[in-house]
């Protein structure tokens, strides 16, 4: 088949957040090639009408869709399964719905609310014009539009705002960041990351994975945020690693991880794959932090690395990402 591979069009100067879309590109299209597929190279901007015209004269089988966001917006990235759709090509990965819920974090805490799933509580900026408001910290202030931990870092936590502080720093960091930001209540407990991969009988829950802070003093929060993730060269990335190796006490724990991981997968009818992150709460429960539907797939996320724990390889991994996609065949259909 000939598969489209459609991804972010970059700047040469893209930040590694964003920079990390060509190496997962990079890596499906070698393995959809291994699987014996033909390989359309497509980057995507806001010209949506060149990606349509492309795809016209292409005429894929169908098409793998990376793009996280248009022209550095992610709230725009729902506008491409939205054009595929339209076009009536197969696309991996869920849908403009699904991706418009999860990109809004207060929009998709609300539904995780609204549906009896636990998440942490939060403010915005018009809860606290109630003089009734009463936040007791910590605080986690967080961009309500963005991933990857994009604008969150250790400094964003406040350990006892009262309503009048709290409303002062979501304003400091919406004028700096330009964007709503809500301020969540900050969990103490354990991280953990979930993943969720179609098969043939339905989405299977991965291994969960812990994020382990080491070497973390007693004062340091213990923040995902965005050195942790994408600077190389500071503290924080060199000191969170990821952990398959649960002890056999947590048994109940990751239990409750998988049936909560593939609740919030199907309460936005997310499809394909997807990551769901929890923070434990001090009674040890865990919450849903954030909902990741498209998470990345570069080789050295945690994707494909509960995947990898699960028995399969990369290139098993994109082969069923690409087959929850594709029409259900006949036993006697054509392959």
């Amino acid at each position: 088949m000939l598969i489209a591979v459609l991804r972010d069009r970059l700047a040469p100067d893209a930040p590694a957040d964003e920079a990390d879309n060509l190496v997962q590109a990079r890596a499906v299209t070698r393995a959809l090639e291994a699987l014996g597929h033909r390989v359309l190279d497509l980057d995507c901007g806001l010209d949506l009408g060149r990606v349509a015209a492309a795809l016209a004269a292409e005429r894929p089988d169908a098409v793998f869709n990376l793009v996280e966001a248009l022209d550095g917006r992610d709230t725009l990235a729902p506008a491409v399964p939205a054009l595929l759709d339209s076009l009536g090509l197969p696309h991996t990965g869920s849908g403009a719905l699904p991706l418009a819920a999860a990109a809004d974090k207060l929009r998709a805490k609300r539904l995780l609310r609204r549906l009896g799933l636990p998440t942490p509580d939060w403010f915005e900026r018009a809860d606290l014009a109630d003089p009734a408001a009463a936040p007791s910290g910590p605080f986690l202030l967080k961009p309500r539009l963005e991933h990857g931990s994009v604008g969150i870092e250790e400094s964003d936590l406040l350990p006892a705002p009262d309503r009048i502080a709290l409303d002062r720093a979501l304003a400091a960091k919406e004028d700096a960041l330009g964007q709503p930001c809500i301020a969540e209540a900050y969990l103490p407990g354990r991280e953990f990351n979930v993943s969720v991969l179609d098969g043939p009988h339905g989405p299977e829950v991965l291994p969960p994975a812990e994020m382990l802070f080491t070497g973390y003093g007693p004062d340091k929060p213990r923040i995902l945020g965005w050195r942790a993730k994408w600077d190389e060269a500071s503290f924080e990335h060199g000191h969170t690693e990821r952990t398959f190796d649960l002890p056999p006490a947590d048994a109940p724990l990751a239990e409750r991880l998988r049936a909560l991981a593939l609740a919030c997968f199907q309460a936005l009818d997310m499809v394909g794959y997807a990551r769901v992150d929890f923070r434990l709460d001090r009674l040890g429960a865990p919450q849903a932090i954030d909902l990741n539907p498209n998470p990345c797939i570069a080789p050295d996320a945690g994707f494909p690395a509960a995947a990898a724990r699960a028995g399969l390889s990369y290139q098993d991994t994109v082969a069923r990402i690409l087959a929850a996609a594709l029409p259900a065949r006949s036993p006697e259909s054509p392959a």
